[in-house]
């Protein structure tokens, strides 16, 4: 299971949103978090991604949500739910 899945939300060959779906229906990828790094906030708002952030923001910022959804799912892990955000 990769620790989390980075997705450009301008993608050439289809959309983030069907990439997530993709990811989510596969039983081995379901439950790795999902970062979309898009041009546009709603590029991965309603896809099933745990977080987006927009195109542009420094390195920085983008390892420490990396960081952050890898803690959530080692958490997770620990209490032995799927680590999922909801809101």
């Amino acid at each position: 299971l990769p620790d989390c899945i980075l997705i450009d939300g301008s993608l050439e060959d289809g959309t983030a949103a069907g990439f997530c779906a993709w990811l989510r229906a596969d039983k081995k990828l379901d439950k790795a978090p999902v970062l979309v790094v898009s041009g546009a906030a709603e590029d991965g708002a309603d896809c099933g991604a745990d977080r987006t952030l927009l195109k542009g923001r420094p390195f920085s910022e983008i390892a420490r949500v990396v960081a952050e959804l890898i803690e959530i799912r080692r958490r997770a892990s620990l209490n032995g739910s799927a680590g999922r955000r909801t809101a």
